[in-house]
């Protein structure tokens, strides 16, 4: 084993995402949703995993919660170049007297569906697949489901996203293109969570569990090696236009990581 994962509110240790879904995600102790991933590798590795050359953030492997490289599947996601946004450098300095350097991390120029969801969704399908995940499902207006859709299907899982009235045709039609199912919802996206609820109790399908989904978590802090493998350094300053905000909750838990090893 390369990791478990710890109940971020009373500690109790499980093995592994295997065992993570059979507790249908939950921790079985006090019923919490949220757990992070203790990897066991020597972090000291970590060095030498920054200076890899890769196209994708599959480059930590040693750092994921994925047993079998062999199961990996991937588009080049993840690896995105940080951007020098020397035009806010410059509005700093003239209207406020800060002297900085502004970065941007495009985290949507991916390889696979140019969404943002990419990384969470290579991860996600790479571990449905080491696990014989046969189906799972979401609700989801938009970026995630495609994601989703596209990396399931080169997985072979089939997976079904309920969706709100107001989710954009062209974004149905490209899930469907990917031999995806979609439900539009009869109400709001609220609605549309309740079904794919629903749906996930009655037909005992994996469902994700929103932003703390260890899976999402785990492959979006790897942000985090990225800032020290493009910078040298951790930033000093982050910010981030959330809507989930998996982003925060992942960089976080990375930026502790560092800190304590």
């Amino acid at each position: 084993m390369k990791y478990s994962l710890k109940c971020n509110k009373c500690d109790h240790v499980t093995t592994n995402l295997s065992a993570w879904f059979a507790q249908q995600q939950f921790c079985p102790s006090c019923g919490e949703r949220r757990v992070e991933a203790i990897y066991f590798t020597d972090y000291s590795k970590l060095n030498e995993l920054l200076k890899i050359h890769s196209t994708s953030f599959w480059r930590y492997f040693d750092f994921l919660p994925l047993e079998n490289a062999e199961n990996i599947v991937s588009f080049d996601e993840g690896a995105v170049p940080l951007e020098e946004w020397i035009f806010l450098n410059r509005f700093a300095a003239e209207n406020y007297g800060i002297n900085c350097r502004v970065y941007a991390y495009r985290n949507d120029l991916n390889g696979g569906t140019n969404t943002l969801k990419d990384v969470a969704a290579s991860m996600t399908a790479s571990v449905l697949k080491e696990n014989g995940i046969q189906q799972f499902c979401t609700s989801s207006t938009g970026n995630s489901a495609t994601a989703y859709a596209r990396y399931m299907s080169v997985s072979g899982i089939r997976f079904t996203n309920f969706a709100p009235t107001s989710m954009n045709q062209l974004t149905t039609e490209e899930i469907r293109c990917y031999g995806q199912e979609v439900v539009i919802s009869t109400g709001d996206y609220s609605q549309a969570k309740r079904e794919a609820a629903n749906f996930s109790k009655k037909n005992n399908v994996l469902m994700s569990i929103g932003n703390i989904d260890p899976m999402r978590v785990e492959s979006k802090r790897t942000m985090v090696f990225e800032f020290i493998r493009q910078l040298g350094r951790l930033p000093d300053v982050y910010m981030q236009a959330v809507a989930g905000g998996t982003g925060p909750i992942a960089l976080d838990k990375g930026f502790r990581e560092i800190e304590e090893h």
